[in-house]
């Protein structure tokens, strides 16, 4: 009785928030009528006369999302010099397209739905994650910050946001619940949605150690396969990229048409650091429009994620704190801060971080109320085709 009662709780603040974020995406089409953005002019976001009214749907299609839907309706296609799907990861597409004969073939609608279910069971399996560790008022903050999360409107967006989160905390659930094989599974489909999904697999050796009391021998047993599968996902993937276009590595080596780099050497690194030296540069003029729309939020965010991993391994399981720290590292090795305020909605440790300092009702609300300005403030960007993240 006491679990459909939470049940029903989480289902109420799930609706108080799609309906914030509905009338928030109204106000921003129908009201405010905000000049294009000019940050990215490479972007040249598909706006029309439909698009520019509030749609309960097409709000929420946005940049990425356009990808995403030519995959479920099309599938992969790569050309050699211009930006092309085939860095999306399968997964979601596929759901989509799955699911788009019970939504008459409307596969936004569709990605929508998938969206919307999964941000409900995020919820729910955060809730359940926080009570293994924690206690049940730090169960409930870690929901409210997953919520207003200044990048939470990605969690309904037509974008893969919702899906990783809840394959995430799945994954981690089975696994906190010892049920390994399940969590295998969980996992593969993880590193199907996107590539970062690779970063939960030294965090649940370290999870198996730790409830086999750190004895090595558990490493040599049958169970520990559960974990080494998790990566099938990623080598399906590779092998439909190498039998559709000859390439298995193609998801990375396109990527360089986005101006990101995934280059694991001494060079890659450097060249990462002076472009993170550079755009912490140009924030500094202030005569530019650019940074004012785009590199403050992605400064902004990449010292906030950081500061926030790093408390991490202060206050929570070194397992999780891990899963957010390679969550990190990976779009930092990419050589652009861009999307960093994405990322970091991706990572659910950093809730139980911020529902872990924030015990005091002054610090709970202070944060609250800042983190629901700036959901506010990303909402309206993004709808009316403000880069955000």
């Amino acid at each position: 009785m006491r679990w459909i009662k939470t049940v029903l709780v989480i289902f109420v603040f799930l609706i108080v928030w799609i309906t914030s974020l509905q009338l928030l995406a109204y106000l921003g089409t129908n009201r405010l009528h905000l000049a294009p953005d000019t940050a990215y002019q490479d972007m040249n976001p598909r706006i029309d006369a439909t698009d520019s009214q509030y749609s309960l749907i097409r709000n929420w299609q946005r940049f990425d999302s356009y990808w995403y839907l030519s995959i479920a309706n099309h599938g992969y296609f790569y050309q050699k010099d211009i930006q092309s799907s085939v860095v999306f990861f399968p997964l979601y597409p596929m759901l989509m397209s799955l699911l788009s004969p019970l939504t008459h073939g409307n596969t936004a609608l569709a990605g929508i739905a998938l969206s919307l279910l999964f941000a409900f069971l995020s919820c729910l399996l955060l809730y359940r994650l926080a009570l293994f560790e924690f206690d049940e008022a730090t169960a409930w903050r870690s929901i409210v910050f997953l919520l207003v999360f200044p990048t939470s409107f990605f969690l309904i967006s037509l974008y893969t946001e919702s899906l990783f989160v809840f394959l995430s905390l799945l994954t981690f659930y089975l696994a906190r619940k010892q049920h390994w094989w399940l969590a295998g599974l969980a996992g593969i489909f993880l590193t199907a949605t996107r590539f970062a999904g690779i970063a939960i697999v030294i965090p649940l050796i370290w999870e198996y150690l730790r409830q086999h009391t750190y004895h090595w021998r558990v490493l040599i047993a049958p169970k520990i396969l559960s974990i080494i599968i998790i990566p099938c996902g990623l080598l399906l993937f590779m092998g439909y990229l190498q039998g559709s276009f000859g390439n298995p590595l193609l998801f990375l080596e396109a990527q360089e048409n986005w101006q990101r780099n995934f280059e694991l050497s001494k060079t890659g690194v450097e060249k990462a650091f002076d472009t993170y030296v550079k755009e912490f540069e140009t924030v500094k003029d202030v005569t530019d429009s650019t940074p004012l729309t785009t590199r403050y939020i992605d400064v902004m965010f990449t010292i906030l994620f950081i500061v926030s991993v790093i408390i991490a391994w202060f206050v929570l399981p070194k397992p999780y704190a891990l899963f957010a720290t390679l969550l990190l590292i990976i779009p930092l090795l990419s050589g652009r801060l861009q999307s960093m305020p994405r990322y970091a909605l991706s990572a659910f440790p950093l809730f139980l971080v911020y529902a872990r300092l924030s015990r005091h009702p002054l610090v709970f609300s202070a944060l609250v109320i800042l983190c629901t300005f700036a959901l506010a403030l990303f909402s309206i960007m993004f709808v009316s085709y403000y880069w955000v993240a």
